[in-house]
């Protein structure tokens, strides 16, 4: 029986003939070299903000991840005091 995580078959992949980072979930390419993510094929067009969380979600597939964590790793600032919580990245 497969976890979530090997069910979602998140894998992390070097492109050697140009050199990018490629994170990729079913049809969902993210390179995080180009910041570009594709769906399908078709380019998506998202912004700063949304390609960092998206990214830093798929980089860590399969845990929990707390709010703290997250503000951090996304927007690099500490969390406001007396926020909190849980995000489970499937």
């Amino acid at each position: 029986m497969r976890n979530r995580a090997e069910e979602a078959d998140w894998a992390v992949k070097k492109g050697l003939e140009n050199r990018r980072s490629l994170l990729s979930v079913r049809d969902l390419e993210i390179e995080l070299d180009a910041r570009r993510v594709k769906r399908g094929g078709e380019r998506l067009g998202l912004t700063k903000t949304e390609f960092e969380l998206l990214a830093y979600l798929a980089k860590n597939a399969g845990r929990a991840i707390c709010y703290e964590e997250l503000v951090r790793g996304v927007w690099r600032s500490e969390p406001s005091r007396g926020t909190g919580g849980w995000f489970r990245c499937a």
